[in-house]
């Protein structure tokens, strides 16, 4: 059981603390950031996945990274909403400003 869990959520933590840390999303605490993080991590840590693990391949994969970022949008929405409702602040829905 650990084994499983570690081979989806390691290529899943490294890639989305590597975005995160250049694209300066939790700094910015915008949505765009948090989108684009999303967008790049989350391909790539599954194709990084199916690399190491060995499958899935061919249409398969298209259809696994498809279905993985469409839970893990479900997954960031929620989280950011929960964070909303918990710390009673609203979303933030300005545009990135890098000098932030």
């Amino acid at each position: 059981m650990g084994e499983i869990f570690l081979r989806n959520a390691v290529p899943l933590a490294v890639a989305w603390i590597a975005v995160s840390l250049v694209l300066r999303t939790y700094r910015r605490r915008d949505l765009v950031s948090l989108f684009a993080t999303w967008a790049i991590s989350v391909p790539a840590a599954l194709l990084a996945r199916s690399w190491w693990v060995g499958s899935p391949r061919g249409d398969r994969l298209v259809v696994f990274v498809a279905l993985g970022l469409g839970f893990t949008l479900l997954f960031v929405l929620a989280a950011r909403a929960a964070t909303a409702l918990l710390t009673r602040s609203r979303l933030v829905w300005r545009r990135s400003d890098p000098d932030q």
